[in-house]
């Protein structure tokens, strides 16, 4: 993450980069290594560089940071650590966008396991990190 295109869009999320975060949230706090579906992570990555809300605005950068929580914490895509790395490159590729996540580990923890369990609109993501976010 951290390339801004001649301006015009945020910075995107990177697979490679993805990939280094669940590997360096696994060394750190443990978890069973591997992908379950690798595909799903690659779809992720192209959809958010070429599809999915395309543009400098507010919302289309809460529309693609919701897109990546839930995909990556929904989409399984590796054997262990779903939600920490769905948070943590959503929290990272905000960062890089100016804004930082503020929630106590408490909530996120609700929130993660509520997400992986339940099936809520991309809508009610967007929300709940526009609500926890501050530039």
């Amino acid at each position: 993450m951290g390339r801004k295109s001649n301006g015009l869009r945020y910075s995107v999320v990177n697979y490679s980069e993805i990939v280094q975060i669940h590997n360096d949230i696994l060394k750190e706090f443990g978890g069973a290594q591997g992908m379950n579906a690798e595909g799903n992570l690659a779809f992720l990555v192209y959809h958010i560089r070429t599809y999915t809300h395309s543009g400098r605005s507010k919302e289309q950068l809460f529309s693609k940071a919701a897109y990546i929580l839930q995909r990556i914490v929904t989409g399984h895509p590796f054997t262990d650590g779903n939600k920490r790395t769905g948070y943590n490159v959503t929290q990272t590729f905000l960062a890089e966008n100016g804004y930082n996540l503020n929630v106590e580990d408490a909530e996120v923890i609700s929130f993660l396991t509520s997400l992986a369990s339940e099936v809520y609109p991309i809508a009610y993501v967007k929300k709940w990190l526009r609500q926890n976010a501050k530039k």
